[in-house]
């Protein structure tokens, strides 16, 4: 049997040694196989993973090395797509280039529901599936629907154990076994790794200065759609004053391998505007191994996974910024960063404050009722969950699942009679009831088929004319 490992970032390499390392993947001496699918948007512009400083140290984890971007160039490996007559085809071409041979394969897959893994597991059609997660993503569902014969050769899935008692809905369809890998291994790698490098001369001088620093790790959303630029300027404003609460006397910003210049720029123009000084750090390492170096007094960033990690390990106090204006904007509701920001929000963000943190169980409701409402025909077994956690948790509820989802699928809501958002609103800025009353009765006017329906500008509009009129009335 040969192993091979797919990995398309450099945290994935160090993932995966840590989960083989720890005894969490067991390939009983056998042939291990590291197949590299950079997922780099410009890979022209940063260094590959092989020229990555301590690549060649987690590396020695596996036998053979290969770059499957360098075998398609010009295309890239997320274009990967063999129609179904050319996958046998592929296999034969692919276990030539790998030195495969003929022995039989087993697939250590990220993503499965993208390609190039799902792309891959295709090719290799009868090859068992062990899919690997690192991230926050592996506690929601799968993202799309897969073939039955790809789910049925799910063996299993492992993922770093970053919400300790937090069960993963990612491929619950395919009833995988589920192993969580210890995050002491993946720790002591990081500080082996922190330790076996040098830090870049920008950053070596922030951490000379021996001054309180707070490390801002940096996405891609207005890249990935999430955010339009304008709304990415903005929240790179409350990463700053986020950096600044901890009392930052220096920020040092990392931006994610795979953001864009524009991406990165946005921060910059935010920091130039605020008059903050801020460091740019381009160091080819995860961002655990910078924290590992500066020390930081703390961690800001959205929803990135590195927030997790340094939280489980208690190295180093963590804040999500901005979560709060996303968990309704972001859309589709099925979108796969909806339970990686639910996590950042609940966990390390505003919504903290409802102690979940400290309440594993009620943690493994929310999720699991969030998953079905997010992929509820691939998770019809989640429904009695979702319908008393829903009903017993109604701030939760309205917090993290839009009312028309809820409605959409008959799960408990906010009935139109119940005090809202609104409701508690007006009643906390005007407290005369009598006009406060006369307000909401105005507001929820707006809500005809010449109001709310027609959408929120409309609303706004509508909503704003009527209280026009009756203040002139009044």
């Amino acid at each position: 049997m040969i192993h091979v490992f797919e990995a398309s970032t450099l945290y994935q390499v160090a993932s995966l040694s840590s989960m083989l390392r720890s005894g969490s993947i067991d390939t009983h001496g056998e042939r291990r196989v590291l197949l590299l699918v950079d997922s780099a948007r410009q890979p022209e512009l940063v260094p590959s993973l092989r020229e990555a400083a301590g690549f060649e140290a987690l590396a020695a984890d596996f036998d053979d090395v290969v770059d499957f971007g360098a075998a398609l160039w010009p295309l890239r490996p997320h274009q990967f797509a063999p129609r179904r007559l050319e996958q046998p085809l592929f296999q034969t071409l692919l276990r030539a280039a790998w030195g495969l041979g003929e022995e039989d394969v087993t697939l250590y897959l990220e993503s499965l529901q993208v390609n190039p893994a799902r792309a891959l597991a295709a090719v290799f059609a009868s090859s068992p599936l062990v899919v690997h997660a690192d991230g926050l993503m592996s506690y929601g569902p799968t993202r799309n629907r897969l073939a039955p014969e790809i789910l049925e050769r799910v063996r299993t899935l492992v993922y770093l154990d970053l919400v300790p008692g937090l069960s993963p809905a990612l491929l619950a369809e395919a009833s995988p076994r589920l192993v969580a890998a210890p995050l002491e291994p993946f720790a002591r790698l990081i500080d082996a790794w922190a330790g076996a490098l040098a830090p870049s001369p920008a950053l070596q001088g922030v951490i000379d200065a021996a001054e309180p620093t707070v490390l801002v790790v940096g996405q891609y959303l207005s890249d990935l759609g999430l955010l339009t630029p304008e709304h990415e300027a903005e929240h790179s404003r409350l990463l700053l004053e986020a950096a600044l609460e901890f009392g930052a006397r220096r920020i040092v910003f990392k931006p994610h391998p795979a953001a864009s210049a524009s991406s990165i720029g946005s921060f910059h123009s935010a920091a130039r505007s605020a008059g903050v000084q801020v460091s740019f750090i381009h160091d080819a390492v995860p961002a655990e191994v910078v924290a590992s170096w500066l020390a930081p007094v703390g961690v800001v960033s959205f929803f990135s996974t590195t927030l997790a990690t340094l939280r489980a390990l208690g190295s180093v106090p963590v804040r999500a910024v901005g979560t709060g204006p996303l968990l309704h904007a972001l859309a589709p509701f099925e979108n796969s960063n909806r339970v990686p920001l639910v996590l950042s929000d609940a966990l390390y963000g505003d919504g903290a404050d409802a102690g979940l943190a400290e309440d594993p169980a009620r943690l493994q409701a929310l999720i699991d009722s969030i998953a079905y409402a997010m992929r509820s025909e691939q998770l019809p077994e989640l429904r009695s969950t979702a319908l008393r956690f829903l009903a017993a948790e109604p701030g939760l509820r309205d917090r993290y699942v839009k009312q028309r989802r809820l409605r959409a699928l008959g799960l408990p809501h906010r009935s139109p009679s119940s005090p809202g958002r609104a409701h508690r609103a007006v009643h906390g800025i005007i407290k005369n009831e009598e006009i406060a009353n006369k307000v909401l009765s105005v507001v929820r006017g707006a809500s005809d088929p010449d109001g709310l329906r027609r959408g929120s500008r409309r609303a706004a509009a509508a909503v704003g004319s009527r209280l026009v009129t009756w203040s002139k009335r009044a």
